[in-house]
């Protein structure tokens, strides 16, 4: 099964929705990926994942760096205004492994 035929028949790559270039291969991009893809790991809805991934774009905290030099009561609370309250202090401990 191709990557087209799964698109055709099951939307839009979540990468492409959030506005993440990983066809780019960038450092920046690969790391927006890497941010997106925790959040979208864990057992909890789409639209949270989402909304979450946007809070921290919308704060400019999308690097490894940004992430890093953010706290993790600062990361908690951008996780909850996500709506990712469920897993926010297991989720903010991750993000600063």
């Amino acid at each position: 099964m191709s990557i087209r035929h799964l698109i055709q028949n099951y939307g839009t790559p979540y990468s492409e929705e959030g506005g993440i270039d990983i066809k780019s291969c960038s450092s920046k991009e690969i790391a927006k990926w890497f941010l997106a893809s925790i959040l979208f790991a864990a057992r909890i809805s789409e639209s949270i994942a989402k909304n979450t991934y946007r809070e921290f774009e919308r704060r400019g905290i999308t690097t490894a760096a940004k992430i890093s030099g953010t706290s993790w009561d600062d990361l908690v609370a951008i996780l909850d205004s996500g709506g990712y309250v469920r897993y926010d202090f297991k989720t903010a401990d991750k993000l600063l492994e």
